[in-house]
């Protein structure tokens, strides 16, 4: 299997060996980081659990079923909950929808499998220190067809995408307050702070920084992509 695939089944037992604590207090924990990313995505940003960081296929093969799964934080929370009220029952399933079907449906976690690189991004994005012991994977694709990776490696592809689909998407935010209606205060309010973060680009200003700036109207404009103008910096520049 891929070494950067962990199964969902293993989360728990893996924090608790790498942090040397109960598997219950793993348990407890990872339900607090998933509690924390639901309130930063799902309720701050409207955003759901992105399908690059998970796929369920099965106990052998990470290959994306074609039942269509869909998980989704509540699934999560109550997989991990009750992992901590129940330690004795160490092996719940874990709540998925199925597109094939229309309905939801319990799954063993074992075939729920998630890419440690995309997971430690994702958890990034969202201003959270990730666990440790899934530091170490390299992001992959949840399914048969492979990528050239000659001359970034898979991590680096997760980054390149994120900062791309951000930089779309805030063309079209920019866009949008020169030229949409906002009849709305909030929406004239918000406008105008994406107008005027972004005119802080038109800057003569000798070695003027662009990235923080970009950083900072990615922000007014509620566009989700990476918080460090480093890392916007070290694509676009010559290393």
């Amino acid at each position: 299997m891929n070494d950067d695939l962990i199964r969902l089944s293993d989360l728990v037992p893996e924090y608790a060996r790498h942090y040397d604590v109960s598997f219950q207090e793993a348990a407890y924990n990872l339900h607090e980081l998933i509690e924390q990313l639901f309130r930063e995505y799902a309720l701050k940003r409207g955003k759901p659990l992105p399908e690059q960081i998970w796929c369920v296929g099965g106990a052998k093969s990470s290959q994306r079923s074609s039942k269509g799964y869909e998980l989704d934080f509540g699934g999560l929370q109550k997989y991990f909950k009750a992992l901590f009220d129940s330690p004795e029952a160490s092996n719940p399933h874990i709540i998925c929808f199925s597109r094939t079907d229309s309905d939801y449906t319990s799954i063993p976690p074992s075939v729920v499998h998630f890419y440690k690189a995309a997971l430690v991004e994702w958890i990034q994005a969202a201003d959270i220190e990730p666990p440790a012991f899934i530091l170490d994977g390299n992001a992959g694709d949840c399914s048969t067809d492979s990528e050239d990776t000659d001359e970034f490696n898979e991590k680096e592809l997760v980054s390149i995408r994120r900062i791309i689909s951000g930089l779309i998407e805030l063309i079209i935010e920019v866009n949008n307050a020169h030229t949409a209606p906002t009849l709305d205060d909030e929406k004239r309010k918000r406008a105008e702070n994406i107008i005027r973060a972004a005119s802080r680009l038109n800057s003569s200003r000798k070695n003027f920084n662009p990235y923080p700036v970009v950083i900072s109207l990615a922000d007014a404009a509620g566009v989700e992509m990476r918080k460090s103008w480093k890392t916007l910096k070290w694509y676009a520049e010559d290393q």
